[in-house]
């Protein structure tokens, strides 16, 4: 799966309490508002991006002045990039993290599993998605990030099954398809997508959702024909699925009838067919005299 852009940036409501920015504020009070704007920019392009480079497009637009008093108070690198070791700390773990929940799933799909998820449930007993702006860390701070919109899942436990329904009629909540596109685009579906998801579950099945959800996922991460993509591999599998089942039955329908044998007719006596002929033409012959 290739990296893409994260959707939903990580920063700590007390960004300006960090040590860099203390320092950023006493060197240069009068520019300090345009030098966090400049900062927050960014940070807000390398997470959109996913990747620590530069965009000297997007840096040719900034203050020259500005990028320079960063990099001075250690806030952006040579390059005027936020430094590669903070990059890995927070955009880059939380991109670790996707890959891994979304090759984990791949497995569990590819093995016929089931993902029993675990966390927070509401009276139905569903998954209860952490708030967005829940805990998120700084961008410059010192530990690592845990993405709040991945952290809902604690663990994966593969169960071997057939995939449709529990022992009480239900379908598996692990296989719910709008618990399949949080995790794989760590946004949850509303609207006309959650509709979307609801509908391809009840119709195809969750497990069979789910995984051909995962399938187009990795063939590309694109989340705006993600379902559209879902739903076309679902209906030629499904279309697959009756025409094998109608070769099938003609085939056992051949077999059938070639199992059908009449009873064997054997050839006629010679001898008793003269003796028949001759009884029928003597009686012929008497019924003309007479």
């Amino acid at each position: 799966m290739k990296p893409r852009g994260i959707p939903i940036a990580q920063f700590d409501s007390n960004l300006e309490g960090d040590p860099k920015f203390v320092i950023l504020r006493m060197k240069a009070p009068d520019r300090y508002y345009a030098a966090l704007g400049t900062y927050t920019s960014i940070a807000l392009r390398a997470w959109a991006t996913a990747s620590p480079d530069p965009d000297g497009s997007h840096l040719s637009l900034m203050d020259p002045v500005i990028l320079a008093l960063l990099r001075d108070c250690g806030l952006l690198d040579e390059d005027f990039a936020i430094p590669l070791n903070v990059f890995l700390r927070w955009p880059g773990a939380v991109i670790e993290a996707r890959q891994e929940r979304a090759e984990q799933l791949a497995s569990i799909a590819s093995e016929g599993g089931k993902a029993r998820a675990r966390g927070p449930r509401d009276s139905a007993g569903r998954l209860i998605s952490p708030a967005v702006t829940a805990g998120h860390p700084a961008v410059t701070a010192g530990h690592p990030a845990v993405s709040p919109l991945l952290s809902s899942i604690e663990d994966v436990d593969v169960e071997k099954n057939d995939g449709a329904v529990d022992g009480e009629g239900v379908q598996g909540e692990g296989d719910d398809p709008v618990q399949t596109y949080y995790l794989l685009t760590t946004r949850m579906p509303r609207g006309n997508a959650l509709d979307w998801c609801k509908r391809l579950g009840d119709e195809y099945g969750f497990a069979s959702t789910s995984a051909a959800m995962i399938a187009a996922w990795r063939e590309q991460d694109d989340i705006r024909s993600l379902l559209s993509r879902t739903e076309d591999a679902l209906v030629a599998s499904a279309r697959a699925a009756e025409l094998r089942e109608k070769a099938e039955e003609k085939q056992r329908l051949r077999e059938k009838r070639a199992g059908v044998r009449l009873p064997p007719v054997n050839e006629p006596d010679p001898t008793k067919v003269a003796a028949v002929m001759a009884e029928i033409k003597e009686t012929l012959h008497r019924g003309a005299r007479e």
